[in-house]
């Protein structure tokens, strides 16, 4: 029978996680009675294949999983700055563009500022 010896007549339990561990690299091997059990190592899940991964915005590293900079692939398109978050990464305007009415697909256009001469700093509106 797998998971036992005998010794004396006895059926002994064999704890396979105590030599060579039978689970993948980021896995943990638990001994139960007459067999193991592998568990994902903390901040992986187990995948649809059943390998032990790490979610989308994260790297291996180690035993455990890490942030990972997207921001680094250059994913956002034109005139647009790159944050990155934990697990993901955020796109916004660069200073010198916005997203105007005119612009297709909520793309953001590059501008120039219009100096105001002759116009104090402290107008805040206009009165009519």
């Amino acid at each position: 029978m797998t998971g036992y010896t005998s010794e004396k007549g006895t059926c002994i339990d064999v704890d396979e996680c105590a030599t060579e561990s039978p689970c993948g690299s980021y896995e943990r091997c638990s001994n139960v009675e007459g067999s193991f059990i592998c568990d994902c190592l903390q901040t992986f899940y187990r995948s649809d294949g059943g390998d032990c991964v790490c979610a989308d915005g994260y790297t291996p590293s180690g035993s455990e999983c890490i942030d990972l900079d997207e921001c680094l692939a250059s994913p956002c398109p034109a005139n647009m700055d790159c944050t990155n978050t934990i697990g993901n990464y955020q796109c916004a305007c660069s200073d010198d563009a916005a997203v105007f009415p005119s612009s297709v697909n909520g793309e953001c256009v590059q501008f120039t500022p219009c100096e105001l001469y002759g116009v104090k700093n402290e107008y805040q509106g206009i009165r009519g």
